[in-house]
């Protein structure tokens, strides 16, 4: 009879260290419920899919991880890269400490981000755990760089998210340069 209370007993300290173990991760770890990717779009309709992760000098930034699409891709194409851009958010730690290096910079070749994006327009895809996805186009103006269209957000879920990552690219510009 013993033994069988001390089983129980045991079975709920399990179950309490498992229940606060996650809540810590809940709480202390807020990039398990929040996840960017920036989706980078060229004059051929290549897309740069990059990743951001923590960063020591702004708390979120992009990360060397960048998935690229050729233009002519198929949904599945994208629905795949976009799934391990995601999966890779927070995977490794931002390499910003560098003064004026950046991941574009150094995908592109050229050590300003200014240089390194010229030309290119831009689309945010946001994910939070109990929001989904946000697909937010933006608006390249000079002297202010990329601009959020939000009153053009678009909001999407798993089902939808392919179709809503298109239609932000058709409504990303480039006003000025």
């Amino acid at each position: 009879m013993f033994s069988r209370i001390f089983q129980d007993e045991f079975a709920k300290v399990d179950i309490l260290k498992n229940l606060e173990k996650n809540l810590m991760k809940y709480f202390l770890f807020p990039y398990l419920k929040y996840k960017e990717v920036n989706v980078y779009i060229d004059g051929q309709n290549q897309l740069y899919l990059v990743s951001t992760g923590k960063s020591k000098k702004y708390g979120v930034a992009e990360i060397d991880y960048i998935n690229k699409l050729e233009s002519g891709f198929t949904d599945n194409d994208l629905k795949e890269k976009l799934m391990d851009s995601f999966s890779k958010c927070y995977s490794i730690e931002s390499t910003d400490t560098k003064a004026n290096e950046t991941v574009m910079g150094r995908l592109m070749g050229y050590k300003s981000y200014t240089r390194a994006v010229k030309g290119l327009k831009l689309v945010g895809i946001l994910w939070s755990y109990r929001k989904g996805y946000k697909i937010v186009p933006t608006e390249k103006i000079q002297g202010q760089g990329f601009v959020h269209l939000s009153e053009l957000i678009i909001e999407s879920n798993d089902e939808t998210l392919v179709r809503s990552v298109r239609e932000g690219i058709e409504l990303a510009c480039i006003s000025s340069e």
